[in-house]
């Protein structure tokens, strides 16, 4: 707040005391009234940003896991993904000890693969207002699809409005 009355502030009292400011000044402070500008995001926005975000975390998971050949060395990858991207990656696997909040939706995608239905990504809003993003890790044989486990990539909405245009 302080900044932006600053920043109000200091053109009026450069216009007042007859200085003029050179063009990088005035498109220095342009930039910083642009930037605090408050616009209107549609949720639909909002949430094919959170796709677009969750596809291009999974790629970069997809193509990491193809070079380091294991979930092992992974984990520190995972971790600077998390950190650029101000998400929340986990994996979950198909086992006994899945974190609670993961049964349902491994629930779900067992049973849409058992049906022989294709089991695609997913997204949905969480309390609090985060997005999760999940795509299901299956292994595909001639006759048959098994469920190995799921990606969960819990995505901030704030992050998601700073990216939109």
């Amino acid at each position: 707040m302080r900044k932006s009355i600053l920043l109000l502030t200091v053109p009026i009292f450069f216009s007042a005391c007859h200085f003029k400011l050179s063009e990088e000044e005035k498109k220095a402070i342009k930039e910083e009234l642009d930037s605090q500008r408050i616009t209107r995001v549609t949720e639909s926005e909002i949430m094919s940003k959170a796709h677009e975000m969750g596809r291009l975390i999974m790629s970069k998971i997809d193509s990491l896991y193809e070079i380091n050949a294991g979930f092992d060395v992974l984990s520190e990858e995972l971790g600077h993904l998390s950190e650029k991207y101000h998400a929340r990656i986990e994996w979950a696997g198909n086992d006994d000890n899945i974190p609670e909040k993961y049964k349902e939706l491994m629930e779900a995608y067992s049973f849409i693969v058992g049906s022989n239905k294709e089991a695609l990504e997913n997204l949905q809003v969480l309390p609090g207002s985060n997005l999760l993003y999940t795509r299901p890790n299956l292994k595909i044989t001639s006759d048959t699809t098994i469920l190995k486990g799921l990606w969960n990539i819990e995505l901030e909405r704030k992050y998601l409005v700073l990216e939109l245009p």
